[in-house]
């Protein structure tokens, strides 16, 4: 997590949100007292997903206590630290002068360029960390050219990897899956 710019490629079911969220969010929000992190996502639904896989994260344990305000996309600690859950559009409110002390971008690959354009504009008064998770969706979008380009951090997740998915899942899986899928 040292990097200023990381990009994570991986399967439909690596967790990329839920690690993301646990290994780098929650620890951020909590060490570091007035933080703002901003989540980006393509459309409502993976941004209520989203929304859903951090309140789980945060179920039962410390920071749960310490929610001070929880809106269905905006959550602010105790501590000042606050999470802002948007869907990044040209046309969406509450994008644009936040100041973001951590940017997250959820399925990245599938917002398109303009609108990452508008987001990432944050970005250039502040030195502010930048993750974007996806599964792959070609290589025609910003997704795709920041993987190849030599700025980010790129890691590779395969499903694989998962240490919650056997083997066995993978291969019924591969079944029920056409080619294109299967590869994403």
């Amino acid at each position: 997590w040292n990097h200023k710019r990381i990009l994570i490629c991986g399967g439909r079911r690596t967790g990329k949100d839920t690690t993301v969220i646990k290994q780098r969010i929650v620890p951020f929000m909590w060490k570091n007292p007035g933080v703002k992190v901003g989540v980006y996502a393509p459309g409502w639904e993976e941004a209520d997903s989203f929304m859903d896989l951090f309140r789980d994260a945060v179920f039962d344990t410390v920071l749960e206590k310490s929610i001070d305000i929880e809106n269905k996309f905006d959550v602010k600690l105790t501590n000042r630290s606050r999470l802002l859950c948007r869907i990044a559009s040209k046309v969406s409110t509450g994008k644009r002068g936040r100041g973001f002390d951590l940017l997250y971008y959820t399925e990245a690959a599938y917002i398109a360029d303009s609108d990452m354009a508008v987001t990432r504009a944050t970005r250039l008064i502040g030195s502010a960390p930048e993750i974007q998770a996806s599964s792959p969706n070609g290589e025609e979008n910003h997704f795709g050219k920041a993987f190849n380009s030599g700025i980010y951090k790129v890691y590779h997740w395969k499903t694989s990897m998962n240490p919650l998915i056997s083997q066995e899942d993978l291969e019924e899986e591969r079944k029920l899956c056409t080619d294109i899928e299967f590869r994403q």
